[in-house]
């Protein structure tokens, strides 16, 4: 009999979960890319768009990708390195300036698209940096940067010329932006006082092979010259004087008068990405995070179309670094902004999260963001009706807007309570927790808030009082790690120093001032018996317990010696043991050396340490209990070892089953920041990866988990994944019944 119930266990498990990798659920794409948007160009019908990324909704690229005015693709040909610059000749050949990087050395390129794909053309000549390209009428290719020509380690900034495979050398000079003039003739600025052997100053022009200077130049580093369709330039830098004219940050050459006129484009702390030539409209980029438009015929600049949310503060680099028009006529802008803001038409301020790319139709305050999840947890717990609370950098859900805080209810996610941010001030406003204390939702983190009523100042904590974040006063200290509550409606909070409580109507530091617990406390945890438990980077003074405190109902109690580190996340057993994962090698004997030998991960029964197998080899930022106290952990790890040291390939996530650890197959690709169980009985998983189980699934997935729970490994052959037995076996209860 015991043979035949064996059996049956494998056959059922078999004919169940006979692929793994299926069990993976991905829960949505990123609303654009997940890295920054240098370049893009208009190719016929297409818009290819360049950067450094791997992702572009859910198609997976090498930092370029297509869009045919309805959807995304990848090139044909993976350009594997990152990409700044692109350009097309008269006869519709594409080029383009990729870099790669090695340790602290980077080497940039000239590239070539040809129909098997991409061809270096970098002859002697490579570049550490490139500030613009530009190609002219007879499909030469000019280059302004800092190049090395091979075999030397000395770099210089000059002006390099390519022409049928052929490098020349036009100029040795800090030049930094360059634009082609309707004649063929080749305009260049930058910080300069001499081109070709001519006295200039900082802004000259290149045509038959002559140097000349234009109204007597500029008087320091211009950053930016256009050409606008009559032929007159816009130019832009830190000079405040044209030729003999005061002209600050900008001005305008008049090609027919040669003259320097005012110019009404933004001054040096700008760039124009884009001319629409056809509408006389010049775009630029500011460097507090402004994207504007400048009618050329009128004289009009526009109030900012779009701004980086966090506005009007100096960037050294410009958040909007790109744009052009589809074959729709549809704006599609670029940069890196994970944030974009603009006042609506009722005058209302909105922010959108397009991360990094943005549909645009030229009007103020109309944006258009394609669906997709940006952001990711740093807690999932208990909500209400059995739903999971996310909180963290939450910015939208498969197109929803969430303000920081989700409810998950087993199959999709929403907003859990009103924006967050226009109630709170700040230069960072950071939702670390939440949690539900007698049906209201409290939310804590790194903020500055001020109260509904306006009449006192808060930090770090807030309620949400119907549809109206409202600040709780008094608290301290900043920022709030973690927030629980008790059955008395009490709030703890876990801060950068300490443990306080809230009695709806004072803070008090629990223990008191005297007390010998300090530290930073990341997790906070109830015990069966009513006693609070304490973790993250604290210490117990001249107890040396680190890592973990007790809180018995009157004082703080040492757990021992504590860990050699720093304990992220705790989970507390029936039995009452604590289970604790974080950044630790060992637990520490009374003299500071080792105990017990834990890595990463380990249990606490009220007297001492006990490892989880050989723990993990890496960083833990999250542990969870099933309904079964099966162990399941996340964080940054490839592998859990288990007591015969036998290795289980992990992919940052791992679960314990009391008796070994258990691959969840290929994991994801990068960290695991959160965890939680929903009421479904489904593994949800939100952090920094962009895939899971092999499938795109951009911070959140979800997994059927049940599946690994029977005495099964999961183990890749040949790019496919079977499961199968350990030396234990396990009936449909889960009991062993064979060895």
């Amino acid at each position: 009999m015991k043979l035949l119930s064996i059996l049956l266990t494998l056959l059922l498990e078999g004919f169940a979960f006979a692929n793994p990798l299926v069990q993976w659920t991905s829960l949505g794409s990123v609303p654009g890319t997940n890295g920054a948007v240098y370049a893009m160009l208009q190719h016929g019908d297409s818009t290819i768009v360049a950067g450094k990324f791997s992702l572009i909704g859910d198609i997976q690229v090498n930092n370029l990708a297509i869009w045919n005015g309805s959807q995304w693709s990848a090139m044909k040909s993976d350009f594997n390195v990152s990409c700044t610059h692109l350009l097309e000749t008269s006869t519709k050949k594409i080029y383009a300036i990729g870099y790669s990087t090695s340790g602290t050395t980077t080497i940039g390129w000239l590239e070539a698209w040809t129909p098997e794909g991409w061809d270096t053309e970098n002859g002697d000549y490579n570049f550490d940096n490139v500030y613009d390209v530009q190609v002219d009428m007879m499909d030469r290719i000019w280059i302004a940067g800092k190049y090395y020509k091979t075999g030397s380690s000395t770099g210089k900034n000059g002006l390099l010329l390519y022409e049928n495979g052929t490098w020349t050398v036009v100029a040795t000079a800090n030049v930094y932006t360059l634009a082609m003039g309707n004649r063929g003739e080749i305009y260049v600025g930058g910080s300069f006082t001499s081109m070709g052997g001519i006295s200039v100053r900082n802004f000259a022009v290149y045509e038959d092979g002559v140097w000349s200077s234009l109204g007597g130049g500029l008087n320091s580093r211009v950053w930016d010259i256009t050409v606008a369709e009559s032929g007159d330039l816009f130019v832009t830098g830190s000079f405040d004087t044209a030729g003999t004219m005061r002209f600050r940050q900008s001005a305008s050459w008049d090609v027919n008068g040669k003259r320097w006129i005012s110019s009404f484009l933004p001054g040096d702390l700008s760039k124009v990405i884009y001319q629409d030539k056809a509408n006389g409209v010049i775009y630029t980029s500011t460097y507090d995070g402004y994207l504007k438009a400048f009618h050329v015929k009128s004289g009009i600049l526009d109030k900012a179309i779009l701004t980086d949310y966090t506005g009007a503060s100096y960037s050294s680099d410009l958040v909007i670094k790109c744009m052009t028009v589809d074959k729709n006529g549809k704006m599609l802008i670029g940069g890196l902004f994970p944030t974009i803001a603009y006042t609506d038409t009722l005058g209302k301020k909105q922010i959108i999260y397009p991360k990094n790319i943005l549909f645009h139709d030229g009007k103020i305050g109309n944006s258009v963001v394609e669906k997709g999840t940006s952001g990711s947890a740093t807690e999932l717990v208990p909500g209400p009706n059995g739903n999971l609370l996310a909180v963290g950098n939450l910015n939208t859900f498969q197109g929803k807007s969430l303000y920081g805080i989700g409810i998950w209810n087993g199959s999709s996610m929403e907003a859990a309570a009103p924006e967050v941010v226009p109630y709170m001030v700040g230069t960072s406003v950071d939702v670390k927790t939440a949690a539900y204390i007698n049906g209201t939702l409290y939310a804590g983190g790194s903020f500055s808030f001020i109260s509904g009523t306006g009449s006192s100042t808060a930090k770090s904590v807030a309620k949400l009082d119907g549809t109206q974040w409202v600040g709780i006063p008094g608290l301290v200290v900043s920022p709030v790690y973690k927030i629980i509550g008790d059955s008395k409606g009490n709030l703890y909070a876990g801060t950068f120093n300490g443990v306080w409580v809230w009695d709806g109507n004072t803070w008090e530091e629990l223990g008191g001032t005297n007390t010998a617990f300090s530290g930073s406390v990341y997790d906070l945890a109830w015990g069966p018996d009513g006693s609070l438990w304490a973790a993250g980077k604290l210490n117990m003074g001249d107890l040396g317990s680190e890592g973990l405190a007790k809180w018995d109902g009157t004082q703080w109690v040492a757990q021992g010696f504590g860990v050699n580190g720093v304990i992220n996340s705790i989970a507390v057993g029936s039995d009452g043991k604590v289970y604790a994962a974080g950044d630790f090698r060992y637990a520490k004997s009374s003299g500071g050396g080792v105990l017990t030998w834990l890595y990463n991960v380990g249990i606490w029964d009220g007297m001492q340490w006990t490892a989880i197998g050989q723990g993990v080899n890496g960083t833990c930022q999250s542990i969870i209990l099933d309904s079964q106290e099966n162990v399941i952990v996340g964080g940054k790890f490839t592998q859990a070892s288990n007591i015969n040291k036998a290795t289980v390939s992990s992919g940052n996530i791992a679960m314990w089953n009391k008796r070994e650890w258990v691959s969840f197959g290929v994991g994801t690709d990068s960290t695991v920041s959160a965890l939680g169980i929903d009421k479904n009985g489904k593994l949800l998983l939100s952090g920094a990866f962009l895939t899971a189980g092999g499938v795109i699934s951009p911070g959140w997935t979800m997994l059927d988990y049940k599946q690994f729970l029977a005495g099964f490994r999961v183990i890749p052959h040949k790019g496919k994944f079977f499961r199968v037995p350990t030396r234990h076996f396990y009936n449909l209860k889960g009991q062993q019944i064979s060895e």
